[in-house]
C-alpha cells in the first residue's frame, strides 16, 4: 500500500515538473503579468458507498487572490500589436515572399501578406498560469489552498478600441495550507487537482473581468468507507496589469 501511494505521488510530481518546464519555456515570449482578486462560491460533491445518490452541498462564499503570468505560444504578440508591425515592415520592402511563418500560418495558409489578412489563429493563443491563494469556504469552516493553474487561452480583439474577449481551459493543482477540515480521519485531504474553465473581457485600459469554474477531479475525502468528495468552485474576478499597477506600464 505504501509503495502504491509513493508511486502515485512520484507520478504527480513528475507531471507537475513537466507542466512547470513547459510554462518556463513559454516564458521566453512572456507578455504580461496580472494581479487579480475574485469572489468565489465553493461546494463539495460527495459520492460512494455512503451516498446511494451523489450529494452536493450548497455554495459557500470564498475569495481568491492571484498573480497570473501571461506568455505567448506563437510568434505573434498576444497584445495584438505585432501583426500591425509585421505588416508595416512588409509593405516598406519590395520583397513580399517570406519564409517567416509561425505555427499559425498552417491554420491560415491562404493569407496574403501584401493585403490585410486576418490574424493567424495561433497568434492569438497563449498560456496563462500563476499562483493563487484560494479560500474555499465550507459549512462551518474553510479550506485555504495555494493553487497553481495553467490555462491554454485564446483571445479575440474586438473592432476599434473596444478591448478583447478571451477564454480557455487547463489543469489546476492545489495544496491545502490552512483549514479546520484538514487532517482529521474523516476530514479532507490537502492535495486537490482538476480542470479549470474560464472566459472574460479585457478593457483597453488593461482592466479585466473573468468568470471561472473549477471542476475538482481528485478525491479529497478521507474516510474508511471509500466515499469520495470533489471540490467545485465558481469565481468572478477583476484583474489589472501589474506593470501599470506599479507605474511601469506605457
Amino acid at each position: 500500500m505504501l509503495f502504491v501511494k509513493a508511486k502515485a505521488c512520484s507520478e504527480i510530481q513528475l507531471y507537475l515538473w513537466c507542466i512547470l518546464a513547459l510554462f518556463i519555456q513559454s516564458c521566453s515570449s512572456m507578455n504580461a503579468a496580472r494581479l487579480e482578486a475574485s469572489v468565489d462560491g465553493n461546494k463539495q460533491r460527495f459520492s460512494g458507498p455512503s451516498y446511494p445518490n451523489p450529494s452536493t452541498t450548497q455554495y459557500d462564499p470564498g475569495e481568491n487572490v492571484a498573480l497570473l503570468i501571461i506568455a505567448g505560444m506563437a510568434h505573434g504578440d498576444i497584445r495584438g500589436n505585432s501583426y500591425n508591425k509585421h505588416y508595416s515592415e512588409i509593405n516598406n520592402t519590395t520583397l513580399y515572399a517570406s519564409a517567416d511563418k509561425g505555427p499559425g500560418s498552417f491554420l491560415n495558409p491562404n493569407a496574403d501578406l501584401t493585403a490585410n489578412p486576418a490574424h493567424n489563429f495561433a497568434d492569438n493563443l497563449y498560456f496563462m498560469g500563476g499562483i493563487e491563494f484560494v479560500n474555499k469556504g465550507i459549512d462551518g469552516g474553510s479550506l485555504a489552498y495555494v493553487q497553481v493553474p495553467l490555462y491554454a487561452m485564446y483571445q479575440y480583439k474586438l473592432e476599434g478600441n473596444a478591448g478583447k474577449i478571451f477564454g480557455g481551459l487547463g489543469p489546476y493543482f492545489s495544496y491545502g495550507i490552512i483549514g479546520s477540515a484538514f487532517g482529521d480521519e474523516d476530514g479532507f485531504k490537502r492535495f486537490d487537482a482538476g480542470l479549470g474553465i474560464t472566459a472574460g473581457y479585457e478593457m483597453p485600459q488593461s482592466l479585466s473581468f473573468r468568470l471561472g469554474y473549477d471542476i475538482g477531479l481528485a478525491n479529497i475525502q478521507k474516510n474508511a468507507f471509500g466515499d469520495k468528495a470533489n471540490n467545485r468552485s465558481i469565481s468572478l474576478g477583476v484583474g489589472y496589469s501589474l506593470d501599470k499597477l506599479l507605474g511601469k506600464g506605457k
